[in-house]
């Protein structure tokens, strides 16, 4: 480290203001061909501060350093994931079973973030609830690859049923 001394003058002012600046280049004194000494860099912090709002964030989370998993839960997934190889239609609720069974204290929903993490999904038959009628038609969409640009070239309807006391209204827009 090498201190600089450097003087510098305010217009406007009758006297100059003198400063010490310590700077790590070197020991040897400046050569006509190196330039002066750099300004100050600015401090990390500020730097840090002034990322953070360009991208409209909060320092505390720049700072944050999320904690890992516990060393319980590790083990919960090596048995989880061991359970899963065999039986990969086990859901939450039967994984969070197989291990109260085997003497685990672990709740469904517990096990159910543990294969969340882990990116386990049960393989098992989907309810079949969107099935078309095969004897129902199909109806054509009659405007495919129709251009509409004027006006009254097409129209639509709809009907609402609004429940009244007494009976339905059937309004039409």
């Amino acid at each position: 480290m090498r201190a600089t001394s450097v003087s510098v003058i305010t217009p406007g002012r009758s006297s100059a203001t003198s400063f010490t600046r310590h700077t790590s280049f070197g020991t040897s004194p400046p050569s006509s061909r190196e330039p002066g000494p750099l300004p100050d860099p600015i401090s990390t912090h500020d730097f840090e501060c002034s990322q953070c709002e360009l991208v409209s964030i909060s320092r505390s989370s720049f700072y944050y350093q999320p904690a890992g998993e516990t060393a319980e839960n590790l083990g919960l997934m090596r048995l989880i994931d061991a359970q899963f190889l065999e039986t990969p239609w086990y859901g939450s609720r039967q994984m969070a079973r197989h291990l109260r069974r085997d003497g685990h204290e672990v709740g469904r929903k517990r096990v159910r973030r543990l294969m969340a993490v882990m990116g386990l999904v049960p393989i098992y038959q989907r309810p079949r609830t969107t099935v078309p009628n095969p004897e129902h038609r199909i109806w054509l969409y009659l405007l495919r690859g129709m251009v509409i640009d004027r006006p009254n070239q097409v129209w639509c309807t709809d009907l609402t049923y609004i429940p009244m006391r007494v009976a339905f209204s059937t309004w039409s827009r």
